[in-house]
């Protein structure tokens, strides 16, 4: 082991820190905004709202890899991705924060690391190990537990599994987008991902656009933290982290994520947690915990 290796980047740690920050506050700032009773925005409004901010901000990148002189194969990769990681993803989640609190929401998004190996397994056409096996099961106990009380007439076990669905979606796009970022590297492919997958969600919006004239001023502040902090700063932050930190030592700080989520959540919305829920915080920290040991391979080039 050189230096070097035995003393990451410091820079890199803050960097990867800092996106860890962001995107476990990313919740709450969503709760926040399309809770009844607060903003009660659109969610499909404010899907659109923050990718249409993203794309402005990210148009020089996007210029610069022009993704317009792509082979076809890139341009229909690049739409699959954008369907998967940009709609795919975004907009289940967002309508399932209509019901499921921060917390919770920052749980279920916390098992996408699980999936992601099982999908890498299956691309590669590797039988999962059976530590992959038993923390997706994990996981997944973890998930139904967290949907079970719908089944009884209370809770938020739709909008549970709104997320969990855009959970599902983004770790298939974290597979499907590999051959794009080593091909353009990572800030290209976000650019284009976010810019294509704007175009959908903005006619999505087209029937909510009303809504915009209720959005107060500390609701727009918050949109513009969401759209520059998570899907800029962040994915940015976190491209620059991960190019330079061991994929381990990387991978170890997506499981910070639930924690500021758990944590913004109750101080900022007074968000409670039920018993059934901590429950389900065990199953899905023991098959994150079980599964840690990821290849470098298996890390996560971009985000949400």
């Amino acid at each position: 082991m050189t230096a070097s290796e035995a003393r990451p980047d410091g820079a890199a740690l803050a960097a990867a820190g800092l996106a860890v920050l962001m995107w476990g506050a990313v919740p709450v700032g969503t709760r926040y905004l399309v809770a009844p009773g607060g903003e009660a925005l659109p969610p499909t409004l404010l899907v659109a709202l923050r990718m249409v901010i993203s794309t402005v901000v990210l148009l020089p990148v996007l210029l610069r890899a022009r993704p317009w002189a792509w082979p076809s194969e890139d341009k229909r990769l690049a739409a699959l991705s954008a369907g998967l990681g940009i709609v795919g993803y975004n907009l289940p989640v967002t309508l399932g924060q209509v019901e499921a609190s921060a917390g919770v929401t920052a749980l279920v998004i916390a098992t996408e690391p699980l999936w992601i190996l099982l999908l890498w397994s299956l691309k590669r056409r590797e039988q999962p190990s059976p530590a992959q096996v038993v923390g997706a099961l994990s996981g997944l106990t973890g998930v139904i537990l967290l949907v079970a009380p719908s089944f009884a007439g209370f809770g938020s076990g739709r909008g549970v599994a709104w997320v969990f669905l855009g959970a599902f979606f983004w770790s298939a796009y974290s597979v499907v987008v590999v051959p794009l970022v080593q091909k353009y590297g990572a800030f290209a492919v976000s650019a284009t991902t976010v810019s294509i997958g704007s175009l959908p969600l903005t006619i999505l919006a087209i029937p909510e656009a009303h809504g915009m004239a209720r959005i107060s001023g500390s609701g727009a502040l918050v949109i513009l933290l969401l759209a520059l902090g998570s899907t800029v700063v962040a994915s940015l932050a976190w491209n620059s982290a991960v190019s330079r930190l061991p994929g381990p030592v990387s991978g170890q700080f997506l499981f910070g994520i639930p924690l500021v989520g758990v944590v913004a959540g109750h101080v900022l919305l007074s968000e409670a947690f039920s018993a059934n829920t901590w429950f389900a915080v065990g199953f899905i920290a023991f098959g994150l915990w079980v599964s840690r040991h990821r290849s470098r391979s298996q890390g996560s080039y971009t985000t949400s």
